[in-house]
C-alpha cells in the first residue's frame, strides 16, 4: 500500500472506537474526496473527470456504506476492462457451439496441413512428388539382365504377316513367352483385329505358325524392363540380322509392333537402298555448252531422303512405301513363294502407350488383316509397284 493510501485510511479511521459502522455523512464525503484521485478514468482528462463523476462513487455521496461483499472500486474498474460474457445458455445450444468450434479447429487443421503439403520447399511434399512421377529409365548393360533368357522367334516360310516388337520384356522373359505381361493389349488386339478367332494366352504363341499362319519375332533379342534401356546403336547393329532373318523366312508382311521400330528401320533402309538413276546428259548444244557442277554422292542421297521423308510424310500406323524384293530362287526358295515383302506399323501395345487406348489398337489391328485379305487384288498390287524396292541381297550384316 502507498504512502497516500495509508494516510487516507489513518484519517478516516482513527481508533478503534471509531468503527467503520460509522456512516457519518461528513466522513464520508471526506473519504470519497480523497478516494476520488486513485479513481481509474480510462485515460480521460482531467476536465472530463470533473464533469463526469464515477457513477461508481454514488453510494458514498448517498451517505451508503458499502455492505460486505460489495464490490470495490478497483474490482468494478478492472471488471470493465474484461469482455462481458453472455447469459448462460442452454445445453442444446452449448453442444452446437462446441460443435461450430471443432469444425472450425479442424478446418483450421486442415488448412494448415494443405499449406504445409502444398509448399514447394517442404522435404515432405517433395518425397511425394518423387514417388508419384516414375523414374525414366536409362540405358542398362547387357549384365544388368543376363539372368534372363532369350525368347525363341516362332517363324516358318511363306507366313500371312511376322509380328515384331522392339525386344522382349522383363515379365516376358521370365515367363518364356512373347508380350508375357498381364496389361500388354497385344493378344486382346490380336483377337479384336480378327487374326485369331479367341483370345489366346501368352503360352500359346508357339501354336501362331501352324494354325494361323502368323509368326512373332523381336527387333533386338535382349530382354530388359523397357526399351530405354536399350542404346540406340545396339538396336541399329541388329536391324541388318532381322532384315535377314526376314528374307530366308519371306513372310507377306512384316508388322511393327510399335511405331518407332519402323522408324529405326526405315532410317536403316534410307541409307542403303540404291539411289535412282541420274538423267544422262543432254546433247544440245545450247545445253552442252553450259557446265552443269556434278553432284556428290552424299547430295544425291540427301536429296533422296528428303523425297521419300516428302512422301512418306509424319510417322503413323499403317503401310509404308517400301518392300523387301527377292530374286526368283534365291535362298533356295520355291517358285511359289513371295517374291517380296511389305512393311505395315502399329502403335505399340504396351498400356504404358495411352495415346492409343486399347479400341484404337484394336482398330488398327484390323484394318491390318484387312490388307492382308487385298494382297491379291489388282489395285494392291497397284500401289505396290509405286514402293520403294529394297533388294534381301542389298542388306548389310
Amino acid at each position: 500500500m502507498s504512502d497516500d493510501a495509508q494516510n487516507l485510511v489513518n484519517q478516516t479511521y482513527t481508533s478503534p472506537e471509531d468503527p467503520i459502522q460509522d456512516d457519518s455523512p461528513e466522513r464520508l464525503s471526506a473519504f470519497s474526496s480523497l478516494l476520488e484521485k486513485y479513481r481509474y478514468t480510462g485515460g480521460r482528462s482531467n476536465a472530463a473527470k470533473a464533469q463526469s463523476p464515477s457513477k461508481n462513487m454514488s453510494f458514498l455521496k448517498e451517505g451508503r456504506t458499502p455492505t460486505a461483499g460489495r464490490s470495490t472500486t478497483s474490482d468494478i474498474d478492472l471488471r470493465s476492462l474484461a469482455p462481458r460474457q453472455s447469459p448462460r445458455s442452454s445445453p442444446r445450444k452449448r453442444a452446437r457451439a462446441d460443435g461450430d468450434a471443432s469444425s472450425s479447429a479442424k478446418d483450421t487443421q486442415l488448412a494448415s496441413n494443405s499449406t504445409a503439403t502444398s509448399a514447394p520447399s517442404s522435404p515432405t511434399a517433395s518425397s511425394r512428388k518423387r514417388q508419384k512421377i516414375r523414374q525414366k529409365r536409362g540405358y542398362a548393360p547387357p549384365e544388368t539382365y543376363e539372368h534372363l533368357r532369350v525368347l525363341q522367334d516362332y517363324l516358318q516360310p511363306n507366313l500371312d504377316v511376322v509380328f515384331c516388337g522392339i525386344n522382349p520384356g522383363y515379365r516376358s522373359a521370365e515367363m518364356g513367352h512373347h508380350f508375357g505381361h498381364a496389361t500388354n493389349h497385344f493378344w486382346r488386339c490380336l483377337h479384336l483385329g480378327g487374326f485369331t478367332e479367341r483370345q489366346l494366352s501368352p503360352t500359346e504363341d508357339h501354336t501362331l505358325p501352324d494354325i494361323y499362319n502368323l509368326g512373332i519375332t523381336n527387333l533386338t533379342d535382349r530382354p530388359s524392363k523397357e526399351a530405354a534401356e536399350l542404346s540406340t546403336t545396339e538396336q541399329k547393329a541388329s536391324i541388318g540380322p532381322f532384315l535377314l532373318k526376314i528374307a530366308r523366312h519371306r513372310p507377306r508382311v512384316v508388322c511393327f509392333v510399335g511405331m518407332n521400330i519402323w522408324d529405326l528401320v526405315k532410317d536403316y533402309i534410307q541409307d542403303v537402298l540404291p539411289l535412282p538413276d541420274t538423267p544422262s546428259p543432254s546433247s544440245s548444244p545450247t545445253e552442252s555448252s553450259t557446265k552443269v557442277k556434278p553432284i556428290s554422292e552424299s547430295q544425291r542421297r540427301r536429296k533422296f531422303k528428303a523425297e521419300i521423308a516428302e512422301r512418306c510424310g509424319k510417322s503413323k500406323p499403317g503401310l509404308k512405301p517400301f518392300k523387301l524384293v527377292y530374286d526368283e530362287g534365291e535362298d533356295g526358295q520355291e517358285s511359289s513363294s513371295p517374291r517380296q515383302t511389305l512393311f505395315w506399323s502399329l502403335p505399340s501395345t504396351s498400356a504404358r502407350v495411352v495415346n492409343f487406348q486399347l479400341v484404337d489398337k484394336a482398330a488398327l489391328s484390323k484394318e491390318a488383316k484387312e490388307f492382308v485379305g487385298r494382297l491379291n487384288e489388282p489395285e494392291t498390287a497397284r500401289e505396290v509397284n509405286t514402293f520403294y524396292a529394297l533388294r534381301a541381297s542389298s542388306v548389310i550384316m
